[in-house]
């Protein structure tokens, strides 16, 4: 069981054995009671148990089921106690040293992962703003430290710490494993940029274009693993000068003032390279500063001009001293006293080394170089407080015709679509109730045509097209109407021409044969033409209504002539 246990959970035997010699202690103690003195010893080497209780052997079998379940228990829990021990030495062992691991969920913004062994914990500041993970995604991050809390162990883990940074280039670059290439220093910041400077103490070796890899295949991967973060590659330099020159690029240097006293330097750069140099929102130079050790101020090439012309100004008021005369300024000069700042940065005793300058002189020098100085400030400050005046306002005043602008703009959106919607004089003047009314009063048009005025050109055009169709489909209908009119007084005129001829043609039921063989006048009348016989039958309809009575007799005439 020992041998097991040693195997599969890595616990030193030794560990096994004191842990198994203190459960069968605890175990007779509750068998025995707590006040008999119980020694417990197991063989290293064959595994035999010696119990004595009060010198005498205790009987394995003596011990019942209560005592058995304590001696587990304890067992248990010392086991457990030693395997903590040994994961929390295990990952003690691999701090600073990249691990993978599985999402497991997300607590009050802690990301926490599975180790397989044991639980990583990213904290919110540990993490890189930029990057967002799920439950069940693959992640490498650096194990910055091992908490143990109860029976478990808790792991520390960053993606935010430059030396995650660090061991990703170990990784990737071989050189760097082998000593053949030195990371001097490293700074970052997560999300943003991150600065390396390298060297290499073999000169046949290039230690940028080492870690840049073949076409970019190493930086590339590493790039991939930080999300897109950019990485500058600086050639590590002795010289501070140098060394800020090339922390500096992409941005063109024109010149680097170093001042060791104050650990300061002063950097040129041309007119259009001043934003390249300072980078996004001060990062490029930030990170500069940090990672040569040097506090870096940044001025153009028209800036350090301006400025020059100013301390010559400033450094020609000392004449107005006692004593001070141009010849004295020149040996200033020489000597490295360029103005009034650099005799306040050295001191009176340095001055006193000049020649013809002694320390009364001297210190009058540096009191009024002071003094002159603190004006010199002031008025800076009131000029950078005009000039913010000055852009707020501009600001304010560009917002405002910025805002006026798009006004207009949605004014004149607004009148181009009332424009399509309503067609071109039909756009009216608001009225007030008493002009209404009283053209309500004049005026009485009907609903169709306001409608019309109302309607948009595409129903305006429709219902003229309609009322064209309609006055054609009207006379259309009159031309038919007219049409069947003709026909039926053609039908009419051909009844009445032919309802004499049978009249005659008809003999009576009184007449002899003779006289029904005789031809009627009206048999041998000639065929009336169709004008004729409308014209006939007009007449005849106009004296039948006229004179009814003289129709009658004749009728009657007409009856007492045939023969019955």
């Amino acid at each position: 069981m020992i041998d097991a246990l040693h195997r599969d959970k890595g616990i030193e035997k030794e560990i096994l054995f004191t842990s198994l010699e203190a459960a069968l202690i605890s175990a007779s103690h509750k068998k025995f009671g707590q006040e008999a003195e119980i020694e417990v010893t197991i063989d290293r080497t064959t595994g035999k148990i010696t119990a004595l209780r009060e010198g005498e052997p205790i009987n394995p079998d003596d011990f019942g089921r209560i005592a058995a379940q304590c001696a587990k228990q304890v067992m248990l829990q010392k086991i457990r106690e030693a395997e903590c021990d040994v994961l929390s030495d295990e990952f003690r062992a691999k701090s600073n040293e990249i691990i993978s691991g599985t999402v497991v969920r997300f607590e009050r913004g802690n990301l926490y992962v599975n180790l397989s062994k044991a639980e990583g914990r990213l904290s919110r500041r540990d993490q890189v703003f930029s990057e967002s993970y799920q439950p069940g995604d693959r992640i490498r991050s650096i194990i910055t430290g091992v908490e143990k809390r109860g029976q478990k162990v808790e792991v520390q883990l960053s993606r935010s710490s430059p030396n995650f940074v660090r061991e990703l280039f170990m990784m990737e670059v071989p050189e760097i494993s082998d000593h053949v290439v030195e990371i001097k220093d490293l700074v970052r910041e997560a999300g943003h940029r991150t600065k390396v400077a390298v060297y290499s103490s073999d000169s046949k070796v290039d230690c940028v274009g080492t870690c840049v890899g073949v076409r970019g295949t190493r930086i590339r991967s590493i790039i991939e693993e930080l999300n897109g973060e950019k990485i500058d590659i600086v050639r590590w330099n002795e010289s501070p000068e140098i060394f800020i020159k090339e922390s500096l690029q992409p941005a063109e240097i024109a010149g680097v003032d170093i001042y060791k006293d104050e650990r300061k330097a002063r950097v040129i750069v041309p007119d259009d390279q001043l934003s390249l140099a300072i980078g996004k929102k001060g990062q490029n130079v930030r990170l500069t500063s940090k990672i040569t050790g040097w506090q870096i101020d940044i001025l153009t090439e028209t800036e350090l001009k301006k400025k020059k012309e100013i301390d010559k100004i400033l450094l020609r008021q000392l004449t107005g001293l006692p004593g001070v005369t141009e010849d004295m300024l020149i040996r200033m000069q020489i000597a490295g006293f360029q103005s009034l700042s650099d005799i306040i940065r050295k001191g009176a005793d340095i001055l006193t080394k000049i020649r013809s300058i002694g320390p009364k002189k001297a210190q009058a020098m540096v009191e009024f170089a002071k003094v002159t100085m603190e004006k010199e400030k002031e008025r800076e400050a009131i000029e950078e407080e005009a000039k913010k005046a000055a852009r707020a306002e501009a600001k304010a005043k560009a917002e405002e015709e910025k805002k006026a602008a798009a006004a207009q703009a949605a004014q004149a959106a607004q009148e181009e679509v009332t424009a399509d919607a309503v067609p071109a004089g039909t756009a009216e003047e608001p009225k007030n109730e008493a002009e209404s009314a009283a053209e309500s009063e004049k005026e009485e048009e009907p609903a169709q045509t306001a409608a019309e005025d109302e309607a948009p050109p595409a129903d305006i055009e429709k219902a003229e097209e309609k009322e064209a169709t309609a006055e054609k489909e009207e006379e259309e209908t009159a031309a038919e109407e007219e049409e069947e009119k003709t026909e039926e007084s053609e039908i009419e005129t051909e009844a009445i021409a032919e309802k004499p001829q049978e009249t005659e043609n008809e003999p009576d039921a009184g007449e002899s044969p003779e006289e029904q063989t005789e031809p009627s006048e009206t048999a041998t009348e000639a065929p009336l033409s169709t004008d004729e016989a409308v014209e006939k039958a007009d007449n005849a309809d106009g004296e039948s209504e006229g004179a009814p009575e003289e129709a009658g007799s004749e009728n009657a005439e007409d009856t007492a002539e045939t023969p019955h």
